[in-house]
């Protein structure tokens, strides 16, 4: 059965490279569970470029291995003038945690996070003296944003319009309670949104489970992958 599960993930994974080769993103697996996607020129000095210790493959064979809950081929890229852009799906049912120490929050759903470093943060808009591109999911993965740039976070805050069920909504009649008039209809279109300005290209780490660590060896993700521990979701 264990055998089964690992051969239909990378067989979903391989999948997802053949398509996301047609994007111009290059899909590496580092090692089961943990997926590189890089778009573009990444810039040389990165969180991920100081890390001397090698993943430790051996350790992370041992964990389980829950599938993504998304398509990686869902993940998409945008480079323009600006920078590049990544979104990437977020469930209904989904709470987010991470992005360093941050202070004023530790549930970051609904929250637009930019983590930079500063040691006297005037309000929660993701400023801490321990920041990191990084943040974690109850759905059992983590997103690393492998950029040392001021990145731009929109956790699910930015609902995107669905123009054919907006249209299709103009005939419904009349709303009679305030649940009914302000009904958020574009749930499935949530998504966690990341800017990154002035930049290339970038690589996106994805992780399945606790593996965060077991690549960066601790240094990059540790205060996301703590409080996550805290709340008991991430096998």
């Amino acid at each position: 059965m264990m055998r089964i599960k690992i051969v239909s993930l990378f067989v979903c994974l391989l999948w997802g490279i053949s398509v996301m080769a047609q994007q111009d993103v290059k899909v590496d697996i580092i090692a089961l569970g943990v997926v590189r996607l890089t778009v573009g020129t990444p810039d040389r000095y990165s969180p991920y470029s100081f890390c001397r210790e090698k993943p430790r493959l051996e350790e992370m064979r041992a964990l389980s291995n829950a599938p993504l809950p998304f398509d990686v081929r869902s993940i998409r890229f945008v480079r323009n003038s600006r920078g590049v852009q990544v979104r990437v799906p977020l469930g209904d049912d989904e709470q987010l945690y991470g992005f360093g120490m941050q202070v004023g929050s530790f549930e970051q759903r609904g929250l637009r996070k930019r983590p930079i470093v500063n040691d006297r943060p005037v309000s929660d808009i993701g400023y801490t003296h321990a920041p990191e591109p990084f943040y974690v999911s109850t759905a059992g993965y983590g997103v690393l944003v492998n950029s040392s740039r001021y990145i731009s976070f929109l956790c699910g805050s930015n609902q995107e319009l669905n123009l054919r069920d907006t249209a299709a909504g103009r005939g419904e009649g009349m709303k009679f309670t305030t649940e009914e008039l302000y009904a958020n209809r574009a749930q499935s279109k949530a998504a966690v949104w990341i800017d990154i300005p002035g930049a290339e290209g970038v690589e996106i780490f994805l992780f399945q489970g606790r593996r965060c660590g077991r690549v960066c060896s601790g240094t990059i993700c540790s205060p996301g992958v703590a409080c996550f521990r805290r709340t008991g979701a991430w096998g």
